[in-house]
């Protein structure tokens, strides 16, 4: 059993662990996930495999394919735009209101996750530093402290958090955020939404540009 499943609901931490595993690109579009494999990968019954799988496809993270069962789900490029433009509407957002509302512990759980991203980097270590930039969005969002706007990304976070992966170079990732947080930390709301809006556009664009296979329907 992965560390920390059996502090929680174990529906919830199969759930959490199977999406983190489909985040890191380490169960990939097309893959099979067989409930009974799964439960003893994982140590549990069939049950909260199979809830968790649910809750999983009405994520968008996986589906039912006939004589195949239940899969990892692809990206279509509808979805990919769907979300390019969900994020690009409510993110920018997100940063105008942490520039706004920022305390002191929020500019520190920024740093700290920036931190976390530079030494991931000096060290060579692509899968840390990718995992660290998704988590930036996660922080910006805590720290504009907008119960409206977490529960409408809540919903989608995952396959943000999904998208972000796909960034073929982290160091640039890394650097669009400091900028973006160096505004926020100033309480520059105008300017930390318009270092958004550039970092979703060029998200945009290197996502474009990169051959990763996530369309529906590959692997």
């Amino acid at each position: 059993m992965p560390p920390g499943l059996a502090h929680r609901s174990l529906r919830d931490a199969v759930r959490d662990e199977l999406r983190a595993r489909i985040v890191d690109g380490f169960l990939a579009p097309g893959s099979r996930l067989v409930e009974r494999q799964l439960a003893d990968e994982l140590g549990v019954s069939r049950i909260p495999v199979r809830e968790a799988l649910r809750e999983l496809a009405s994520e968008g993270f996986v589906e039912s394919r006939p004589r195949r069962g239940m899969v990892v789900r692809g990206l279509s490029s509808e979805d990919v735009d769907e979300l390019f433009d969900l994020r690009e509407a409510l993110e920018v957002l997100v940063c105008r209101r942490a520039a706004l509302r920022l305390a002191g512990p929020g500019g520190d759980a920024l740093q700290a996750v920036l931190d976390e991203a530079r030494e991931a980097l000096a060290a060579g270590d692509v899968d840390a530093a990718a995992r660290a930039n998704a988590r930036f969005h996660a922080v910006l969002l805590q720290v504009s402290r907008s119960p409206a706007l977490q529960s409408m990304l809540e919903p989608v976070n995952g396959r943000l958090q999904w998208l972000l992966r796909q960034h073929p170079d982290p160091q640039v990732l890394y650097e669009e955020h400091r900028a973006i947080a160096h505004a926020v930390r100033a309480g520059d709301a105008n300017r930390a939404a318009e270092l958004a809006g550039h970092h979703l556009r060029t998200s945009r664009q290197q996502y474009e540009k990169s051959a990763l296979g996530l369309v529906a329907g590959e692997g």
